[in-house]
Protein backbone atom coordinates (compact mmCIF):
# COMPACT_ATOMS: atom_id res chain seq x y z
CA UNK A 1 0.00 0.00 0.00
CA UNK A 2 1.63 3.00 -1.00
CA UNK A 3 1.03 6.67 1.00
CA UNK A 4 2.38 9.81 -1.02
CA UNK A 5 5.88 8.38 -0.58
CA UNK A 6 6.29 5.86 1.91
CA UNK A 7 5.95 1.75 0.83
CA UNK A 8 3.84 -0.02 3.61
CA UNK A 9 4.15 -3.73 3.17
CA UNK A 10 1.49 -5.89 5.47
CA UNK A 11 2.54 -9.46 5.85
CA UNK A 12 0.19 -11.47 7.02
CA UNK A 13 2.22 -12.84 10.70
CA UNK A 14 0.08 -16.25 11.21
CA UNK A 15 0.94 -17.55 7.60
CA UNK A 16 4.72 -17.17 8.16
CA UNK A 17 4.53 -18.39 11.89
CA UNK A 18 7.09 -15.63 12.36
CA UNK A 19 7.32 -12.78 14.60
CA UNK A 20 8.40 -9.25 13.66
CA UNK A 21 8.95 -6.46 14.93
CA UNK A 22 6.90 -3.59 15.40
CA UNK A 23 6.89 0.15 14.48
CA UNK A 24 5.13 2.86 13.87
CA UNK A 25 5.07 5.21 10.93
CA UNK A 26 3.31 8.70 10.05
CA UNK A 27 2.34 8.99 6.40
CA UNK A 28 2.17 12.10 4.98
CA UNK A 29 -1.82 12.48 5.10
CA UNK A 30 -0.46 12.57 9.27
CA UNK A 31 -2.39 9.67 10.41
CA UNK A 32 -0.22 6.87 11.80
CA UNK A 33 0.07 3.20 10.59
CA UNK A 34 1.76 0.16 12.15
CA UNK A 35 4.08 -1.22 9.98
CA UNK A 36 5.75 -4.94 10.53
CA UNK A 37 9.54 -5.06 9.86
CA UNK A 38 11.77 -8.41 9.66
CA UNK A 39 14.85 -8.39 11.32
CA UNK A 40 18.08 -8.43 10.00
CA UNK A 41 20.48 -11.34 9.84
CA UNK A 42 23.06 -10.12 12.66
CA UNK A 43 25.95 -12.75 12.23
CA UNK A 44 29.48 -11.77 13.84
CA UNK A 45 32.23 -11.30 11.52
CA UNK A 46 34.18 -14.22 10.02
CA UNK A 47 31.26 -16.09 11.36
CA UNK A 48 28.05 -18.25 9.92
CA UNK A 49 24.82 -18.09 11.13
CA UNK A 50 21.63 -20.25 11.29
CA UNK A 51 18.55 -19.62 12.91
CA UNK A 52 15.68 -22.52 13.58
CA UNK A 53 12.79 -20.49 11.84
CA UNK A 54 12.38 -18.55 8.59
CA UNK A 55 13.01 -14.83 8.37
CA UNK A 56 16.11 -15.37 11.02
CA UNK A 57 14.09 -15.77 13.90
CA UNK A 58 13.98 -18.52 16.15
CA UNK A 59 17.58 -19.98 18.25
CA UNK A 60 20.47 -18.46 16.36
CA UNK A 61 23.59 -20.91 16.00
CA UNK A 62 26.83 -18.83 15.07
CA UNK A 63 30.08 -21.00 13.96
CA UNK A 64 33.43 -19.74 12.75
CA UNK A 65 34.50 -21.21 9.71
CA UNK A 66 34.77 -25.34 9.34
CA UNK A 67 36.00 -26.82 6.19
CA UNK A 68 35.05 -30.21 7.66
CA UNK A 69 31.24 -31.26 7.86
CA UNK A 70 29.17 -30.05 10.97
CA UNK A 71 26.07 -31.18 11.96
CA UNK A 72 23.53 -28.79 13.41
CA UNK A 73 21.95 -29.42 16.82
CA UNK A 74 18.59 -28.08 15.23
CA UNK A 75 17.27 -27.97 12.23
CA UNK A 76 18.03 -24.49 10.46
CA UNK A 77 15.51 -22.88 8.33
CA UNK A 78 17.58 -19.53 7.73
CA UNK A 79 21.82 -19.06 7.46
CA UNK A 80 24.14 -16.01 7.00
CA UNK A 81 27.72 -16.20 6.07
CA UNK A 82 29.79 -13.48 7.53
CA UNK A 83 32.87 -14.77 6.32
CA UNK A 84 35.11 -12.30 5.00
CA UNK A 85 35.76 -14.64 2.31
CA UNK A 86 34.50 -18.30 1.70
CA UNK A 87 31.67 -19.72 0.78
CA UNK A 88 29.08 -21.91 2.67
CA UNK A 89 27.72 -25.13 1.99
CA UNK A 90 24.12 -25.76 3.17
CA UNK A 91 23.28 -29.57 3.31
CA UNK A 92 19.93 -30.85 3.95
CA UNK A 93 21.33 -34.39 5.40
CA UNK A 94 23.29 -34.18 8.54
CA UNK A 95 26.37 -35.96 6.75
CA UNK A 96 26.77 -32.94 4.29
CA UNK A 97 26.07 -35.44 1.06
CA UNK A 98 22.73 -33.44 -0.15
CA UNK A 99 23.57 -29.89 -1.44
CA UNK A 100 20.77 -27.33 -0.97
CA UNK A 101 22.33 -24.31 -1.57
CA UNK A 102 25.56 -21.92 -1.27
CA UNK A 103 26.08 -18.87 0.53
CA UNK A 104 29.10 -16.91 -1.00
CA UNK A 105 30.37 -14.10 2.10
CA UNK A 106 28.29 -11.95 3.05
CA UNK A 107 25.03 -13.34 1.67
CA UNK A 108 21.81 -14.34 3.72
CA UNK A 109 18.76 -16.79 3.13
CA UNK A 110 15.75 -16.14 4.99
CA UNK A 111 14.44 -19.11 4.08
CA UNK A 112 16.74 -22.23 3.18
CA UNK A 113 14.65 -25.28 3.46
CA UNK A 114 15.72 -27.22 6.02
CA UNK A 115 19.60 -27.70 6.85
CA UNK A 116 21.19 -29.74 9.08
CA UNK A 117 24.54 -29.45 8.07
CA UNK A 118 26.80 -27.38 6.96
CA UNK A 119 30.81 -26.51 5.91
CA UNK A 120 32.98 -23.64 4.70
CA UNK A 121 35.91 -23.84 1.81
CA UNK A 122 37.77 -22.33 4.24
CA UNK A 123 38.94 -23.02 7.85
CA UNK A 124 40.63 -20.33 10.18
CA UNK A 125 43.38 -22.06 11.96
CA UNK A 126 43.01 -20.12 14.97
CA UNK A 127 39.83 -18.63 16.44
CA UNK A 128 41.34 -15.26 16.95
CA UNK A 129 42.46 -15.22 13.32
CA UNK A 130 40.59 -12.45 10.86
CA UNK A 131 41.00 -12.71 7.02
Amino acid sequence: MKFKGLTVAFVTMAALGTSFASAQATVASGHAVDVQVAPKPNCAKNHVCFWTKTKFNGTKTSEEADSECTTLTETARSAQNALKEGTLYLFSDTKCKNLRETLDEGQSDDDTGTVNSWRTDISLPNPGLTR
